[in-house]
């Protein structure tokens, strides 16, 4: 991997290990830190003499280099692991940009490459044509900045029917994402709303970002100046840092302490909100020397806030409140006071929630965590390692150590564990490391800061659509919202249904709105434009017909400044 070093920092790699050394090592153990964690012990001192520092931060030492770097380690460990979790090939990403007029094209090409670069994925330019149409030239693709910049193909088709023609090139690529400009009035009939809502219904497993034209008369330049001043007004959050473990004994609460210690002897305000340090004599030698907020078996937020403290420590995401309500959302709370949370999860914990088909609801959401998470930091010890403290009597009472060796801590069953464990801290490492390269775009001045609105339908079965569109917006370290439009007041029914995608959403780290008002684009367009929107996310159906889509065609039609984006159809979905 010395060469994806060197492309990643710009410097060679000091040192490099064989494939054949690697192939031949019986257990690999991962120590995780998150990119944050590395610069803040850098500025401490704790890795380079401080005359060393300034340049580090500028090279190996750059966020979106420690989370490409990070993600090629989790990579290398994962393919060293054997099992389904591991070995599950990554979805290809790659984008297609469709241009019917080049001359005013340069920002679909943006947000093409930009689309790319998140997903570490190809980024193609379509050039269509008549079959009348003198063909373009070779170099055509210079004329946009952001192609010269970026490592873009440009292809060129002629055809009478444009749609078809994109949607052909799109399957020969094997595209997932469509970037096009939304149809304006007096455009010819191919770019006709009626254009967008085919797309939607040829391709049902590519994600459509349908860009709006700008507002005229300068409104655009002052919307997205208004959500620039938006970002710098907005309140600082504090971080939630998670340490994540894949059983029981892996050591999740001793490395929460610790850092807990650490923070306090460098002058910082540390409480623990929720402990637990039952039959655990290392935990209760580690919280002797902290703030404990009540007997530490259930976390009371209000005390907590109360107290306010620079940072609280949460042990066990999935244990229990005073108010009732989950440590996450306690956490979420917590974070938008201002202040750092420090907490850890355990797999067994995690799972996707319940629906309305009353199946077991899991302690802990994995979307959620996903989603709410700053940081994600896996605690890895090597399973011979584990299930050797399980023998000793370190993690299990002695009279259950037999049953867990054949059941949890089962050889296969720790293995499976953390192989899940690896996937589930990648995967957050690649939305952490496209928020990271997505700061820089914005650093720089180029984007606004991102504000997603899911737009929900008032019927069951928008969770799915409000939990992708939370990971949408965790991507680009942007604001979530959703938003639900019914025609009248709402029934006992609806508002119960209402009641829970407000507690989802706010579960995810949003912002929920139900809306009122006779047509359903022309309230959401009035809530995105009052909101300072710049991506509004809708769902579709796998089975839906061309036609179906009346709120995408009339959303297409009316929007100005901001982006579409239907999500590709899952089995059962509701048509929007």
């Amino acid at each position: 991997i010395g060469a994806a070093v060197e492309a990643i920092t710009g410097e060679p790699a000091a040192a490099t290990i064989s494939d054949a050394d690697l192939a031949d090592l019986d257990e690999i153990q991962f120590v995780d830190s998150s990119p944050e964690a590395l610069r803040k012990r850098l500025s401490h001192g704790n890795i380079y003499p401080p005359e060393q520092a300034g340049r580090a931060l500028q090279t190996v030492f750059r966020t979106a280099s420690l989370a490409a770097l990070r993600e090629l380690g989790l990579r290398l460990v994962g393919e060293s692991l054997t099992g389904p979790a591991s070995s599950r090939p990554r979805e290809p990403q790659d984008v297609l940009v469709a241009i019917a007029d080049p001359e005013s094209a340069d920002e679909l090409v943006r947000r093409g490459v930009r689309l790319a670069r998140q997903a570490s994925a190809r980024c193609s330019v379509l050039l269509l044509g008549s079959p009348d149409d003198k063909p373009p030239p070779d170099d055509a693709g210079r004329r946009w900045p952001a192609a010269a910049a970026a490592d873009v193909t440009v292809l060129t088709r002629a055809g009478r029917d444009a749609c078809t023609t994109i949607a052909q090139v799109a399957r020969e690529i094997e595209a997932r994402h469509l970037v096009l400009a939304a149809p304006a009035a007096g455009l010819l009939e191919r770019w006709h709303p009626t254009f967008v809502r085919r797309l939607a219904s040829l391709l049902p497993d590519v994600h459509l970002h349908v860009l709006a034209p700008p507002a005229p008369d300068g409104a655009a330049a002052a919307a997205a100046a208004g959500r620039r001043d938006d970002a710098a007004d907005r309140p600082q959050a504090g971080a939630i840092r998670v340490y994540l473990g894949y059983a029981p004994g892996c050591g999740t609460t001793t490395a929460m302490l610790e850092e807990a210690a650490r923070r306090k002897a460098r002058g910082t305000d540390v409480v623990v909100g929720a402990a637990d340090a039952h039959g655990r004599e290392g935990v209760s030698a580690e919280l002797e020397d902290l703030k404990l907020i009540g007997d530490g078996s259930i976390l009371d937020t209000g005390a907590v806030l109360a107290r306010r403290p620079e940072v609280v420590c949460i042990d066990d995401l999935a244990g229990p409140t005073v108010s009732g309500e989950s440590r996450l959302v306690a956490a979420r709370r917590l974070s938008s006071a201002g202040i750092t949370v420090v907490a850890t999860a355990q797999l067994g914990s995690l799972g996707p929630r319940a629906g309305p088909a009353g199946r077991a609801e899991a302690e802990l959401d994995e979307a959620e965590l996903l989603a709410v998470a700053s940081e994600i930091e896996l605690v890895d010890v090597a399973p011979s390692v584990l299930i050797d403290r399980v023998r000793r009597g370190e993690i299990v009472p002695p009279d259950r150590t037999e049953a867990a060796l054949q059941g949890d801590y089962a050889p296969a069953a720790v293995s499976a564990q953390r192989e899940r464990a690896f996937r589930i801290v990648a995967e957050h490492g690649e939305r952490r490391l496209a928020a990271y390269q997505a700061g820089d775009v914005r650093a720089g001045g180029a984007e606004a800061w991102p504000v997603i609105l899911a737009c929900a339908a008032p019927q069951p079965g928008m969770e799915s659509l409000i939990r992708r569109s939370a990971a949408l917006a965790a991507q680009v370290d942007g604001e979530f919202r959703v938003a639900v439009v019914s025609a009248g007041p709402a029934g006992a029914q609806l508002r119960l249904l209402l009641a829970g995608y407000a507690a989802l959403t706010a579960q995810l780290g949003g912002e929920f709105d139900s809306l009122q008002g006779p047509s359903v684009a022309a309230a959401l367009l009035a809530h995105a434009a009052a909101h300072r929107v710049t991506e509004m996310v809708l769902a579709r159906r796998e089975d839906s017909r061309a036609g179906r889509y009346p709120l995408l065609r009339e959303l297409a039609a009316r929007a100005r400044d901001v982006e579409l984006h239907v999500l590709p159809a899952e089995p059962g979905g509701l048509a929007r």
